[in-house]
């Protein structure tokens, strides 16, 4: 099932109808891409990314990134990292090795132009790539919220808000 741009808006209310028309095919190409089709797993998928992306508002971290730098667990072992593999993506990657990483997945250059990450195609496919490397259509078909939350973001961030996303995004897609 393809989404409409009808259904996004009822899904993210809070999103000017010309970005979500920009972001449906990239959106619709994912879902298919990396096999969230059925209801379930769409509404999940959206939830996160409404979230994740605060209404697709923002697709790269604000901040400089020092945080990152020299974090050996993201891989940010080279002077700059931390600025420049901050994260970024709706359902964001962070770190030189989850970059590389996708980089070999894709064979898009985000490694050489990290900024590549913040064009809405590659921010789609990177939530859509994300999604399947944590294997989120499990959770999604037993239509576990806070499983799939703890496996994005390493706890249970914005929970009351994914709740109220995801009962918006069921409605839309007529689960509820």
């Amino acid at each position: 099932m393809l989404l409409t741009v009808n259904q996004l808006e009822e899904i993210s209310p809070y999103t000017h109808f010309k970005r979500l028309e920009l972001i449906l095919p990239n959106l619709n190409q994912t879902l298919e891409k990396y096999d969230i089709q059925s209801n379930l797993r769409m509404a999940h998928f959206l939830t996160q990314l409404v979230i994740e992306s605060s209404h697709f508002r923002y697709i790269q971290e604000p901040g400089t990134g020092k945080l990152y730098e020299g974090s050996t667990v993201l891989g940010n072992t080279q002077l700059g990292d931390g600025r420049r593999f901050i994260s970024r993506g709706y359902i964001k990657i962070l770190g030189r090795n989850e970059y590389e990483e996708y980089k070999k997945f894709s064979k898009i250059d985000v490694v050489g132009y990290p900024h590549f990450v913040t064009t809405p195609k590659v921010a789609m496919d990177i939530s859509g790539w994300i999604w399947n490397k944590k294997l989120l259509n499990v959770p999604a078909d037993q239509d576990s919220l806070k499983d799939i939350t703890k496996l994005i973001t390493g706890d249970h961030i914005y929970l009351r808000e994914r709740i109220d996303a995801l009962l918006r995004t069921k409605k839309a897609l007529g689960l509820i």
